[in-house]
């Protein structure tokens, strides 16, 4: 297919037909569904340090940079200040090199993980009904649910000012 007539097609769903005839008049067609997306997602950030000066005193401070892209949820996105690049999740290398007098160097890597998403939190259904009656209320209770941290986390469940403690297992499960 020709470039110029890839690029006019439009985001979206899109078909492309085939068809085919033999010397004898039989004939045969196909048709593929598949999706188009050209479009470039947008990019803006956000004022940095709420006027875009960064004084003294908020220079000593954690800086955080925010925006919003059209771009799918879950995509990273990728900040470069004063030439240092910084992402979100995911692995990482840092480097470091240093160099005498004299001109010989000496450098050094590090790798490390970034996992800076909080993980999600859920409680199920208590007492099947989220409703405590008096014969249940006499009775031990499970409280349980489920969480996107890691196998072998501790789950804090406060009730009625007292703490309880579960683990968060392999299929992302908890209970106490």
């Amino acid at each position: 297919m020709p470039a110029t007539d890839l690029s006019a097609l439009r985001d979206g769903d899109a078909t492309v037909q085939a068809s085919v005839s033999t010397i004898n008049g039989n004939t045969a067609s196909a048709t593929h569904a598949y999706s188009v997306d050209a479009t470039a997602p947008t990019l803006a950030i956000n004022t940095i340090a709420t006027d875009d000066i960064l004084n003294a005193a908020e220079a000593g401070n954690p800086l955080t940079i925010s925006g919003s892209s059209t771009a799918e949820a879950g995509q990273t996105v990728t900040v470069t200040l004063n030439g240092v690049t910084y992402s979100g999740d995911g692995d990482a290398t840092v480097q470091a090199s240093v160099s005498t007098i004299n001109g010989n160097t000496a450098s050094a890597t590090h790798a490390y993980s970034v996992d800076a998403t909080a993980p999600t939190l859920a409680i199920n259904t208590i007492a099947t009904d989220d409703i405590l009656n008096a014969a249940e209320a006499g009775n031990p209770l499970t409280i349980s649910g489920s969480s996107t941290a890691e196998a072998g986390q501790t789950v804090t469940v406060t009730l009625n000012g007292v703490t309880y403690s579960g683990t968060v297992q392999a299929d992302g499960s908890w209970r106490r």
